[in-house]
């Protein structure tokens, strides 16, 4: 919260008396502490599910033998931002909420399997393909166990 002026101002409706109240320097840290946890809180629920989906994705490269885990990783922090921010973005009540993170995933599923086509070298295509359908199914059913509806 920004304050024009640094007062608050009470009003007595029985006598219709006006009272200034000076802000001091503990009222004043406390007002930005309630703006930090706004962030805190913010930035918990947009990171967490990122980190959790890098954790799910690399555990299922591993067993799919893929080499090139940084690809992993920055991938899914691209396609994780996007989906992150595009979902709170397009969602304003919870109308089509499966509907519409189903559609995000598809697009996240296209994006992840093109970029891992051209960049992982270590397992053939067919293995990618199944790779991005188990580690983006996995995670997706997990995130809507864990996260569940907003």
């Amino acid at each position: 919260m920004v304050y024009l002026f640094d007062a608050v101002i009470t009003f007595d409706l029985k006598s219709g008396k006006a009272e200034v109240v000076k802000k001091n320097f503990i009222e004043k840290m406390r007002d930005l502490g309630k703006e930090h946890r706004l962030l805190f809180f913010f930035l918990f629920i947009i990171v967490c599910p990122i980190v959790f989906t890098i954790i799910i994705e690399v555990i299922i490269a591993l067993f799919f033998r893929i080499k090139e885990l940084k690809v992993i990783v920055w991938t899914n922090i691209a396609t994780q931002i996007f989906i992150q921010l595009t979902f709170r973005g397009i969602i304003n009540s919870m109308d089509n909420y499966y509907l519409n993170l189903l559609f995000l995933e598809i697009v996240v599923f296209i994006i992840e399997y093109l970029n891992y086509r051209k960049n992982i070298e270590s397992i053939n295509e067919k293995k990618i393909l199944l790779y991005t359908l188990i580690a983006n199914g996995v995670t997706y059913g997990i995130g809507l166990v864990m996260f569940g509806v907003y």
